[in-house]
């Protein structure tokens, strides 16, 4: 009896999966130069990666240099566009890159266009918010293309941006 309630200890110690909880991050700014919408699904532990269907939505209103009015980055499958990401306590930073190579419509870009997005922010306790506080901090969006013999143009989108994560 007591051999057989050892072995049924044992085995329910070794066959027991951790929980992993997930959550989520949403961060939005709509102003007159440029529309971010952020979604992404995280882990709640230190270290904690994206997971799949994480994207970074940018919306340009008005000209840019890289040709590309909206861009989303994303974290699917193999694809991996936003790289870095850290939210520990009071901090929360994201970064987005990517070098791509052709629009939405299927036309190939013309020279070589990166575009980044980088999101910094800080924790505010607010008791009075549904999920008891936000993050609030900067974005910087950059958007350049290189074009032979023409050189490099640039162009940055800087501001303010609230976040939500639950």
């Amino acid at each position: 009896m007591k051999s057989t309630f050892l072995i049924t200890l044992l085995l329910s110690l070794l066959l027991t999966n951790y929980a992993f909880a997930t959550g989520g991050t949403s961060c939005a700014i709509d102003d007159s130069k440029i529309k971010i919408t952020v979604n992404l699904a995280n882990g709640h532990i230190f270290g904690a990666p994206l997971v799949a269907n994480s994207t970074v939505q940018i919306k340009f209103k008005r000209r840019t240099v890289s040709g590309f009015s909206t861009y989303t980055f994303e974290k699917s499958g193999n694809l991996n566009e936003i790289p870095y990401w850290f939210n520990l306590n009071d901090e929360l930073k994201l970064g987005a890159y990517a070098e791509p190579t052709q629009y939405a419509n299927g036309n190939q870009v013309n020279g070589f266009v990166t575009l980044s997005a980088v999101i910094e922010a800080k924790w505010f306790s607010d008791e009075s918010d549904e999920y008891g506080g936000y993050y609030a901090g900067v974005y910087t969006v950059t958007e350049s293309r290189y074009l032979a013999p023409f050189g490099q143009k640039e162009q940055k989108f800087q501001g303010f941006i609230k976040c939500y994560t639950e």
